[in-house]
């Protein structure tokens, strides 16, 4: 993925971005793994899986309401993939946050 373009409005990837966010995504994937047989590290996990996802629908709502250049793999994003994401990844970071605060609960 890192010699593929990302382009998210006037910021072009660079190789070392891509990795960075691969990185820090496969590390979130991790955790949410871990967090199956681990409770202490449910509220954490879920909260900043809720957080992210938000960030992200947030990112696509605002793309839907100023329009930006997004570009994934050297391919244009379409704004119906736009609005896809905001259905899908704004609620499931909404989910997250809820099994993140019924986890806290859980542990106290």
């Amino acid at each position: 993925e890192t010699e593929s373009s990302f382009v998210v409005g006037n910021w072009n990837f660079s190789v070392l971005d891509s990795l960075l966010s691969m990185f820090l995504y496969s590390i979130l994937i991790g955790l949410n793994l871990l967090s199956i047989s681990i409770a202490k590290i449910r509220f954490v996990t879920a909260l900043s899986s809720g957080i992210l996802h938000i960030t992200l629908g947030f990112l696509h709502i605002i793309r839907l309401i100023n329009p930006f250049v997004f570009k994934v793999f050297g391919y244009d994003w379409s704004m119906g993939a736009s609005l896809r994401e905001i259905l899908i990844v704004f609620p499931f970071g909404v989910v997250c946050i809820a099994v993140a605060i019924t986890s806290k609960k859980t542990l106290t």
